[in-house]
């Protein structure tokens, strides 16, 4: 069961994606992902998530901005 929290991950590598939740959730986190910083940031007005881990090198809107924006 997972309990350190909710965590928001966008990554637009489907491979990378599926070792960081891997990896994540062994850790006990709870992962919500995104392929992008639209979906991420459509993900952001409906959840609340501890932390953030964004890619910086994505297509639509990179994590710089994706960032700027969730802020």
């Amino acid at each position: 069961m997972a309990n350190g929290g909710l965590i928001l991950l966008a990554e637009d590598d489907p491979r990378l994606r599926r070792i960081y939740v891997d990896i994540l959730d062994a850790a006990g986190f709870n992962v919500l992902t995104a392929g992008d910083g639209i979906e991420a940031l459509r993900i952001l007005s409906k959840a609340t998530p501890r932390l953030l881990i964004l890619d910086i090198m994505m297509p639509n809107l990179n994590g710089i901005e994706t960032c700027k924006r969730a802020r």
